[in-house]
């Protein structure tokens, strides 16, 4: 990473601090439920996530989203400077389209390991295609 990217990911890294830092048992509880942005407990199970891990990984995934679909989410509308220098600097963000590969090797900036990024990833995916966002073609 170049000196300036450095200085981008400190400040992506103290926002990520910023939104996750209540851990209050309130503020995870939040992260608790139906809704395509929480868990439930037996998702925690078979993804071994916990509210703790949702805590911090949803504010990354918001970064990666923001970037790949180009859309305002709420990292975006937030840190709109800092959206704008993301997007310039993590190039190798495709747009578009998300996938795993990518959210994983941002995650890697965060402390945030391989495993818990795939995780997590493939639980809001799945979230996305029971809530409808998501739809595929049916055969015909």
């Amino acid at each position: 990473m170049e000196e300036t990217d450095k200085h981008l990911l400190i400040l992506l890294k103290d926002w990520v601090s910023e939104v996750s830092k209540n851990t209050s048992t309130e503020a995870l509880e939040s992260f608790y439920g139906h809704n395509w942005w929480q868990i439930t407990a037996e998702e925690m199970h078979v993804f071994d996530l916990s509210l703790d891990d949702a805590n911090r990984i949803f504010p990354v995934y918001l970064i990666y989203e923001a970037i790949a679909t180009e859309t305002e989410n709420d990292f975006a509308a937030e840190q709109p400077q800092l959206y704008k220098k993301a997007k310039q600097s993590f190039k190798w963000i495709s747009r578009g389209i998300i996938n795993d590969i990518e959210f994983r090797k941002l995650s890697k900036h965060f402390g945030i390991s391989n495993q818990k990024a795939y995780c997590y990833f493939q639980l809001h995916e799945m979230k996305l295609v029971r809530e409808g966002i998501i739809q595929f073609e049916k055969p015909s």
